[in-house]
């Protein structure tokens, strides 16, 4: 069974504005399981089982549960921009709006991308400054202090 950090209903409150009329079965549970898997465990670490077994509810509520949220839209605009049917992928059509072009939903993406990254990093440093509350947390592990070298090009 999937633990989830957040319900679709929290994902909507917490990164979608209000006129974006946005519905909780439009944000799929995987897709929000996805978003932890990709984004979140990799830098938590311990910290994210922790979270999982119900510890430390406000770092939840107050610095992890936003930095989710905007991951998974980051990961939903695309399923919100087409439907997927027998027929292939297609378009809305709205005779009252025009559809996004790929390059602004591309920079929709591109903004829900940097928002989740910059929570994130609140996140971590409220973590870092107080690392006696949170002993699960171990920075050498965060994949984001990873620093490769392949044949000069420095690669994170």
């Amino acid at each position: 069974m999937m633990q989830l950090l957040a319900t679709p209903q929290q994902v909507i409150d917490l990164a979608f504005a209000a006129n974006e009329k946005i519905t909780p079965v439009s944000i799929k549970e995987t897709k929000i399981d996805a978003a932890q898997e990709k984004y979140i465990r990799p830098v938590l670490g311990k910290l994210y089982d922790a979270l999982l077994d119900g510890k430390y509810p406000e770092l939840l509520d107050n610095y992890v549960r936003p930095a989710l949220a905007y991951y998974v839209r980051y990961s939903v605009i695309p399923d919100l921009a087409l439907k997927l049917n027998d027929k292939g992928a297609q378009t809305y059509f709205s005779e009252y709006a025009n559809t996004a072009t790929d390059k602004q939903r591309s920079e929709m993406r591109q903004q829900a991308k940097d928002d989740a990254n910059a929570l994130l990093d609140k996140a971590i440093r409220h973590i870092s400054e107080n690392r006696a509350r949170y002993p699960e947390y171990e920075p050498r592990k965060d994949i984001r202090n990873k620093v490769i070298s392949n044949g000069g090009i420095i690669l994170m």
